[in-house]
């Protein structure tokens, strides 16, 4: 059969330990929304709902975290500079923006800054789970 949009492939990681993501995402019905599409995807998630809060949590699980969904816009610290920072802790962490707001000119400059993805939102479970397959590398 071929695959098409009524047949989706499976969108499961391989099988053995299951990546970790951290999830930062300051509205609470998003960040939740997409914790659980990644853990129906078999992903372990942790959660923050700012980049202070994600930094910290980052420095402290940096070893067992494989990749960092951020939202752009953010109160306290907003994802470019959380970004910095954990590029400054962990330089080969993989990390995928998401934003509401299109602003082509900022993601571009991000995306030669070393960012490894961006989504924009809405985004499907699909279009999250072929991004993190193709940065994972399964």
């Amino acid at each position: 059969m071929s695959e098409d949009s009524t047949s989706l492939p499976d969108r499961s990681p391989p099988p053995g330990k299951a990546p970790t993501i951290l999830m930062v995402e300051d509205q609470e019905v998003i960040r939740r929304m997409t914790s659980r599409m990644l853990t129906s995807l078999g992903y372990t998630i942790l959660e923050a709902s700012n980049g202070r809060e994600g930094v910290s949590l980052f420095g402290l699980r940096k070893d067992e975290i494989d990749l960092v969904i951020v939202d752009l816009t953010m109160p306290v610290m907003d994802g470019r500079d959380m970004f910095y920072r954990i590029r400054e802790i962990k330089p080969s962490i993989k990390v995928i923006f998401t934003s509401g707001y299109p602003r082509q000119d900022l993601v571009e400059e991000l995306l030669g800054e070393g960012i490894s993805g961006f989504l924009q939102k809405p985004f499907s479970v699909e279009e999250l789970s072929d991004m993190i397959r193709r940065l994972m590398g399964h």
